[in-house]
């Protein structure tokens, strides 16, 4: 009897428990918090709070993602970057769905032709 491996290919990468994203945010603003802190305090109550507020806002960054849906963040990024497919306007050019009478898709110049564009060899002809 063969038997066959099942791989779970939906699973995220994932590194000690927590997936890439998630060490982004903490190593992220550990990093972030460090610095700002950095101008504030000294060395040691800089480490500690920046750990502190690391660790909140990862809580807090976990919580939200959580609530939402799988690639929520890269859904929203493409649709705030291509705002102009999503708005509704009315369709200025009418490009009929089947070709006419005699036209077919697979000759030279056809949708072209379909679309009351000249083809390249009457271009050709005419020059």
């Amino acid at each position: 009897m063969e038997r066959h491996r099942l791989f779970k290919l939906d699973t995220p990468l994932t590194l000690m428990g927590f997936e890439l994203d998630d060490w982004l945010v903490l190593i992220g603003g550990w990093a972030l918090f460090l610095q700002v802190l950095g101008t504030f305090l000294g060395p040691r109550p800089k480490l500690l709070f920046a750990t502190i507020l690391a660790g909140a806002v990862f809580l807090a960054y976990r919580r939200v993602k959580d609530m939402l849906p799988g690639k929520f963040g890269r859904h929203l990024i493409g649709y705030l970057s291509e705002a102009d497919t999503y708005r509704v306007t009315p369709d200025d050019v009418n490009v009929p769905c089947v070709l006419p009478p005699g036209v077919s898709a697979g000759e030279p110049g056809g949708p072209e032709r379909a679309r009351g564009r000249p083809d390249r060899a009457a271009l050709e002809r005419i020059s």
